[in-house]
């Protein structure tokens, strides 16, 4: 099985200072990885062979759309008599500005062996994957405003579970923890994730009769959301997860990605986003997601103009349990999202949408380099909707923080929100507060609130949002829009 790697350490000389020399006889680890064949040019200023090991420094490798630059790469024989590659400081620098830097401060991982060719499909490296672990990763995103948006991984490790056809991915991923940053710094951040995967690397092999489902099962001790300028507003703990997907409904998708540029100047996004859209209308899927501990920080969630006792608001946590599950079938989206707030609410919203594909026009106009603007929105369309809600003690809570009953506090935080924009969207607001108004009102009285829609015609989501701007009583309407109020039993 070493036989490939072996010739391979073999094959220059012992120490080469300058570009990298391909052997007459086999390609250099280093080759391997960066095959010309895909428009790699590599280079480093040591190349030295030091008991069965080859140790690669200062890497440089000019690609197409990405330079790479590595300070050490080591490739030996590892646990199993396996490949061991082990790389530390790697920077990926896209040509593009506008794409992301990604800065790896520690990456190893094991190979059964080496795939049988240069540039080999993401199929050879699955096959071949035995385990990997990354100390920590970091991908900047361009942020013309000054923020720092982007991703951070610490101790990420997978080990690779061997079962069925060897171009599926299996095995276990854990990390201890992932953050996203948005541009304005507030920041999505798990800890403690581990999840079981399954899923096909190409779409052949998600396509094969016998493929079995796609699935991933995670679990996180923590899922925090905090707001620009780093304070908690959402925190989930004990979080488990679960997605199931027909595996012949995510090949056309797999085929897609497999077929369009992503990276660099031939990249174009917006056709690409299309296209990857309209695969996700044929996706067969199912998803739920539970959070039996729920935390909402009072003090990262009110606005603080909007309190009157800061000492409360300030210590303040709300505790309870929540829980998401959708189905997704033929561009058919059905949701459920349920919520229990020890002394404050009980609310479960459910809904039903259709996502249709972008038609072919659109999809031409892009490639022919027709900026689409406001046509790139997708096509998606409420079918129908549901919220049910019980007042568990909310009206009191907001009495507490801002001095006002829930309704007025509504009422009046509109009006500040509104009171720059035109006349139309003074009118929206005034309406949509209003009918809040009444809603927590009535909720406060002790009635079990209950608001449906069910448009009596096909109405896009756009669509909602510039009613919801500037004609409440036409999106109303449009909506179907329906209230009921009935006594707790």
């Amino acid at each position: 099985m070493m036989r490939r790697f072996i010739m391979a350490l073999l094959a220059a000389a012992s120490t080469i200072t300058g570009a990298v020399a391909a052997s007459a006889q086999e390609p250099t680890p280093i080759q391997r990885i960066f095959p010309s064949e895909a428009g790699y040019a590599v280079s480093a200023t040591k190349d030295l062979m030091a008991e069965g090991r080859r140790t690669y420094e200062g890497v440089l490798v000019e690609g197409i759309s990405t330079r790479t630059m590595i300070d050490q790469v080591t490739f030996g024989i590892g646990e199993g008599n396996r490949v061991e590659v082990a790389v530390r400081n790697l920077t990926l620098r896209p040509v593009d500005p506008t794409r992301p830097i990604v800065l790896i401060s520690g990456l190893r991982f094991l190979l059964d062996d080496w795939p049988a060719h240069a540039g080999a499909d993401s199929c050879e490296w699955v096959r071949q994957i035995g385990k990997l672990q990354l100390d920590g990763l970091e991908m900047r995103l361009a942020a013309p405003d000054g923020g720092q948006p982007g991703l951070r991984v610490k101790n990420l490790n997978f080990e690779r579970r061997r079962e069925g056809d060897e171009c599926w991915l299996s095995g276990i991923l854990a990390a201890t923890s992932v953050e996203f940053i948005a541009r304005d710094d507030a920041s999505f951040a798990i800890s403690g994730l581990r999840a079981e995967l399954r899923t096909p690397s190409t779409a052949k092999a998600a396509g094969a009769p016998e493929a079995p489902q796609a699935a991933v099962r995670a679990s996180m001790s923590s899922l925090e959301l905090r707001r620009p300028g780093r304070s908690p507003a959402f925190g989930f703990l004990d979080v488990t997860a679960g997605l199931d997907v027909e595996s012949a409904s995510i090949a056309p998708l797999l085929s897609l990605l497999d077929r369009i540029t992503l990276t660099g100047s031939k990249a174009n996004g917006e056709l690409n986003l299309m296209q990857i859209l309209n695969a996700a209308t044929l996706f067969d899927a199912q998803m739920k997601v539970d959070a039996p501990i729920t935390r909402i920080y009072s003090a990262g969630v009110v606005p603080p103009e909007a309190v009157t006792n800061f000492s409360r608001v300030g210590l303040s946590t709300i505790t309870g349990k929540s829980g998401y599950a959708f189905e997704l079938a033929g561009g058919q989206l059905r949701s459920r999202a349920d919520v229990s707030l020890i002394g404050l609410i009980d609310a479960t919203l459910s809904s039903s949408m259709t996502l249709r594909p972008y038609p072919r026009q659109k999809l031409e106009a892009s490639a022919r380099g027709i900026a689409l603007g406001a046509h790139l929105i997708p096509d998606a369309s409420l079918d129908d909707l549901e919220l049910r809600y019980r007042d568990r003690g909310l009206e009191g809570y907001v009495i507490d923080l801002t001095g006002v009953p829930t309704g007025r506090y509504v009422t009046e935080f509109a009006g500040v929100l509104a009171k720059d924009g035109s006349e139309s969207m003074k009118r929206s607001a005034a309406a949509i507060s209003g009918a809040l108004s009444e809603f927590f009102r009535n909720a406060a009285r002790g009635y079990d609130m209950s608001v449906t829609a069910a448009p009596p015609e096909r109405i896009n989501m756009s669509r909602i949002a510039l009613l919801a701007l500037t004609d409440m009583q036409g999106l109303a309407k449009a909506m179907g829009l329906a209230s009921l109020a009935s006594r707790s039993q």
